[in-house]
């Protein structure tokens, strides 16, 4: 099971998710509008969600194959606070910057996405943790 909880996966998973998110978006899937949506008002991402969705997934995928191991992680834990951040304000507010967040299922993935994050970043120093235990 920790295999699936390091940073290169979380990495892969993530990026391809975030980049589904924001294309389904813009084609009328899960937005941009929630007349457009599939969902309609119980969940859709408006444009500037998908853009951001976007962006994150080309970034997560472009750090597999450029960044060292050590920067993929930092990157994993930063997805994680932004994740745990943008999840938690949106309990207090809809508007976040130029982006709604206004539905119980954007907090819901927020917070989702951030555990895993944080999981699979700190797992990485746990697993580097036990195998110097190991050796000593």
């Amino acid at each position: 099971m920790t295999k699936i909880f390091n940073p290169k996966v979380f990495l892969s998973i993530a990026g391809l998710l975030f980049l589904l998110l924001g294309i389904l978006g813009f084609i009328g899937i899960s937005g941009p509008t929630q007349e457009k949506s599939l969902f309609t008002t119980n969940w859709y991402f408006d444009s500037a969600e998908n853009i951001v969705y976007i962006v994150l997934g080309v970034v997560n995928l472009i750090a597999i194959l450029l960044l060292p191991k050590i920067v993929q992680r930092g990157l994993v834990l930063i997805v994680a606070a932004a994740s745990f951040f943008f999840g938690v304000y949106s309990l207090f507010t809809s508007q976040v910057g130029p982006a709604m967040l206004q539905m119980p299922a954007d907090t819901i993935l927020l917070l989702v996405i951030g555990t895993w994050a944080l999981w699979s970043g700190m797992n990485e120093v746990q697993a580097k943790a036990a195998k110097k235990e190991e050796e000593i």
